[in-house]
C-alpha cells in the first residue's frame, strides 16, 4: 500500500491535470486552465493562481482540483492508472489505463436535470440522446457522453471535467428537420448541444477537445459523405483559433470551411446569454 501511495505521487503532475480536464494555456506551457483553475507547474509542484494555493504530488492536485478527499483521490487516480509491480515507483512504469464509468441508470434524472436547468439544454433534445445512447450517468452522477470507445465527463456538482478511454469517433448529432445545411464542429459534447439547439438545420458534432487529428478528420469525411459544408465553430479563444487552423490544414480544400464563434467563450454560454 506504501508503494502504491508513492507511484500515485510520483504520478506526472501534467499528466494528472489532463486527467482533470485541464488544457495547457496556449501562452505559457507550464500553466494548465479549466473552469476556475489556472495552475502553474514545477516538476512535481503545483500552484493555483486563482485559488492561491499550491501543493506537492497528484494525490494533492486531486484533492484540490474535484474538492475531493484523500480516499477519493486515490480512487480516481487508481481508476486511470495501472501500476506495474515494483519495489520502487518510477514514472515509465505507470501506465494510463482505459477505464469506461459505468452507467447507473438510478443517477440518470440528477444528470438530466443538470443538462436542463443549468446547462439550459432542451428535454427533447436530452431525452433523445439518452435513447440513442450518447449520454448516461456514472456512480457520481456525472454526465456522460460517447466517442466510441471513448467518453467525456462533466461533473454536475463540481468544476469537473474529464475523459476516459481513447475516443475513436465523435459525439455526433446526425438528425435535423429537412436537409442538413452544414455540419457543424465543436469542442465540447455540451457545446456540440447548445449549437445544435440552436441551428436545427445543422448537422453537430465535438470532437472533445481543439486537437484530435482523428475526429476532426472523421468530421470532414461525414462533412463530404453528406455532401454538406464545415462549419468551424470551435471556442473564442487562442485554443479555438487553433483548432480552426489545425482544420483547414486538413482539409486541404476538399469541402468548404466556414469559421463562426460564439460572442462569449463558447456556445453553451451563448445559449444560457439568449434565454
Amino acid at each position: 500500500m506504501l508503494s502504491d501511495l508513492a507511484v500515485f505521487r510520483n504520478i506526472a503532475i501534467i499528466e494528472t491535470l489532463k486527467k482533470c480536464g485541464l488544457e495547457p494555456d496556449p501562452q505559457d506551457k507550464k500553466q494548465f486552465k479549466g473552469d476556475g483553475y489556472r495552475i502553474s507547474v514545477n516538476g512535481q509542484k503545483w500552484y493555483d493562481h486563482n485559488a492561491e494555493k499550491g501543493g506537492g504530488g497528484s494525490i494533492d492536485l486531486v484533492c484540490h482540483v474535484l474538492e475531493c478527499d484523500f480516499k477519493s483521490a486515490l480512487e480516481f487516480l487508481g481508476n486511470n492508472y495501472a501500476i506495474k509491480p515494483s519495489n520502487s515507483p518510477h514514472k515509465e512504469e505507470i501506465i494510463a489505463a482505459s477505464i469506461i464509468p459505468a452507467e447507473q441508470a438510478k443517477n440518470w434524472l440528477k444528470t438530466r436535470a443538470y443538462l436542463i436547468e443549468e446547462r439550459g439544454l432542451n428535454p427533447l433534445l436530452v431525452d433523445w440522446c439518452f435513447d440513442m445512447q450518447l449520454i448516461y450517468a456514472d456512480r457520481y452522477s456525472n454526465a456522460v457522453f460517447k466517442y466510441g470507445a471513448g467518453v467525456e465527463l462533466r461533473g454536475i456538482y463540481k468544476n469537473f471535467k474529464g475523459s476516459r478511454g481513447k475516443a475513436s469517433k465523435p459525439f455526433s448529432i446526425l438528425y435535423c428537420s429537412g436537409k442538413p445545411i452544414s455540419f457543424a464542429i465543436t469542442e465540447s459534447a455540451i457545446d456540440c448541444l447548445s449549437y445544435r439547439q440552436m441551428n436545427k438545420n445543422q448537422y453537430c458534432a465535438s470532437i472533445a477537445g481543439n486537437s484530435n487529428d482523428l475526429l476532426m478528420e472523421y468530421c470532414i469525411n461525414l462533412a463530404i459523405q453528406h455532401k454538406v459544408n464545415l462549419t468551424s465553430a470551435f471556442d473564442n479563444d487562442a485554443g479555438g483559433a487553433i483548432a480552426h487552423k489545425r482544420l483547414l490544414e486538413l482539409v486541404n480544400e476538399r469541402v468548404i470551411v466556414t469559421r463562426r464563434t460564439p460572442t462569449l467563450k463558447d456556445w453553451n454560454k451563448e445559449l444560457l446569454n439568449s434565454q
